[in-house]
């Protein structure tokens, strides 16, 4: 008979506890590591949330400085103190600091303002974003430090040779060398019949074209021309393998690069954009408008008007002209010019009408002798003299301007700027022009001779020298214009200048569309024009080297790029 063997009932039952126990472990490892990893990505999206946070109070201090840029204030340093951290819904910002560290002239070593000293205001930014939802605090997470530099660099609008706010074209006929700096907040169109040449940076936030603008209806034809860009030693084409190297060439961005060194620089290359320091919503042209109380501070601060020591104003009804200081005070204007008791004193102005045969009619300016203004003692303290009329001013006898301690002098009107004859020619000074558009006259004008056609002899151009940055506007290519007549026919002519040399030294400045002379460029005797207009002079251009340095002319405007320098996280315990 087989003897049965029994096990133990106990020995099943710990047989079962070890298996629930390691089942049970099992379990609460899985647990552990879920729980683990769920902490874990909350913990890793509690960090993504105050980064966020971090990263939005910055951009609210830097379009916050923005703004004080664009639309002033009276005192920056109470202005970035009121700046406070932004409203984030489960955020609170336990550390928000903005900090000037300093303004200063600071050398740049790097890009197209290479070798140019310029004013420049840094800030130091320091945010701490912590979450304030409960696990939070259960996760143990200190939140989230930031800091960011935010350099704020001036830039003198006098360094360059050529600068446009809109679209710059260049399209010169004769052979054309630009030696400063070029820069167009737009697009640059460029192209010529003969060789033009930059001999310095030529930057654009928009495109560098080959070509013609895209509403240029005077062009049909390609000009035949070679145009070259400097690379920091020498000059070289842009027509490489028979294929124009521009914007819209496939390589254009690492080409330009490797082949100009850096001195040809446009949207493609990140080049930013080089505002005034007004709102975006002011056309430019209120600078030279007279003052309005509804201006932005911003604004304000930069008109000639408010700016001006001497101002001069014709009345558009009566015609009668007077003369203010600064603080609204009359002013003579006229002075004892013989020591004669028993002759009538002598005016620094006179009032006369001629013919602009650009605008196809009679206009009546204020005409100001700088000589006589020397002469009377009424030449404006701070250099800036504002004549207020809405057909212009016109500098007459300006060979020589007025000394005064702050080293230059600048003139200024609401309407177009005429100047007739040599200017800041003899111990030349630094010298600023503007209006609504720039007109010349050379040595030989008579008003005379504006009403005799442009074959006449008396028409004829004498040779004239302009030295002085010019701020002024023109007539762009658009669906209404056919062409702006380019930077070459930036200067408005109206005589016949074949054979005659006009030379330039200085800065053409476009920042705004004419207002007042709005007449579209023509060239010689178009038809239906009694009179003709101009032929164009031999042009000896060139940017002035007294306005490589900080010291400009009274009353410059300048334009400002600012940086966000690269951020760091800093423990946010400390």
């Amino acid at each position: 008979m087989a003897t049965l063997i029994r096990r133990p009932r106990g020995l099943a039952l710990i047989f079962s506890l070890i298996l629930v126990f390691i089942v049970g472990v099992t379990i609460m490892s899985v647990l552990g590591v879920a729980n683990e990893q769920t902490r874990r990505v909350r913990r890793h999206e509690l960090r993504q949330e105050e980064f966020s946070a971090a990263e939005i109070a910055l951009n609210k201090v830097f379009a916050e400085l923005r703004f004080f840029l664009d639309f002033g204030t009276q005192d920056i340093a109470t202005a970035v103190a009121s700046i406070t951290a932004p409203s984030v819904p489960g955020i609170d910002y336990s550390g928000f600091e903005v900090t000037h560290l300093g303004s200063q002239d600071e050398l740049a070593t790097s890009g197209p303002f290479t070798g140019l000293t310029l004013y420049t205001s840094t800030y130091k930014v320091e945010v701490t974003a912590t979450s304030n939802d409960p696990s939070s605090t259960l996760l143990a997470h200190p939140g989230v430090s930031v800091r960011q530099d935010i350099k704020i660099r001036y830039v003198p609008l006098y360094i360059y040779g050529i600068f446009y706010d809109a679209d710059l074209e260049i399209l010169p006929g004769p052979s054309f060398v630009e030696t400063g700096r070029v820069h167009t907040n737009a697009n640059m169109y460029v192209g010529t019949g003969a060789t033009l040449t930059f001999q310095n940076y030529v930057t654009a936030h928009g495109m560098i074209r080959h070509g013609f603008h895209p509403y240029d209806t005077n062009h049909t034809s390609p000009q035949g021309g070679t145009v070259n860009y400097w690379n920091g030693t020498s000059a070289l084409t842009d027509l490489v393998n028979g294929v124009y190297l521009d914007h819209i060439h496939p390589s254009w961005a690492s080409d330009a690069l490797s082949r100009w060194n850096g001195y040809v620089l446009d949207s493609a290359h990140s080049m930013p954009e080089l505002p005034l320091p007004i709102p975006d919503t002011s056309d430019p042209h209120v600078l030279i408008e007279p003052s309005d109380v509804n201006d932005p501070i911003s604004v304000a601060q930069l008109k000639f008007h408010n700016l001006a020591d001497l101002i001069i104003t014709r009345n558009p009804s009566t015609g009668v002209v007077t003369g203010t200081d600064n603080a609204g005070n009359p002013v003579d204007l006229t002075y004892d010019h013989d020591n004669n008791a028993g002759t009538p004193n002598q005016a620094i102005y006179q009032v006369n009408t001629f013919r602009d045969n650009r605008e196809g009619r009679n206009v009546t300016t204020v005409d100001v002798f700088v000589d006589r203004l020397i002469a009377s003692g009424l030449s404006p303290a701070n250099g800036i003299l504002y004549i207020q009329n809405n057909d212009g001013a016109r500098m007459r006898n300006g060979a020589t301007l007025p000394t005064n301690v702050v080293g230059g002098f600048t003139a200024a009107t609401n309407g177009p700027m005429y100047v007739w004859g040599n200017y800041n020619t003899s111990n030349t000074k630094l010298s600023l022009l503007a209006g609504d558009a720039i007109n010349i006259l050379s040595n030989g004008w008579a008003d005379s001779d504006s009403t005799v056609a442009l074959s006449n002899s008396a028409r004829d151009a004498t040779a004239t020298e302009v030295k002085s940055v010019v701020l002024a506007g023109n007539v762009p290519t658009d669906a209404d214009t056919p062409y702006s007549g380019g930077v070459e026919n930036y200067f408005r002519f109206h005589e016949d200048w074949s054979g005659r040399t006009f030379t330039f030294r200085g800065s053409i400045i476009n920042l705004w569309d004419s207002e007042v002379a709005t007449a579209n460029w023509q060239y010689g005797h178009p038809s239906g024009n009694t009179y003709g207009i101009y032929t164009a002079p031999n042009r000896d251009w060139n940017w002035d080297i007294i306005y490589g340095g900080l010291a400009g002319p009274p009353g410059m405007p300048r334009v400002y790029f600012i940086d966000r320098l690269e951020w760091q996280e800093v423990d946010p315990t400390s």
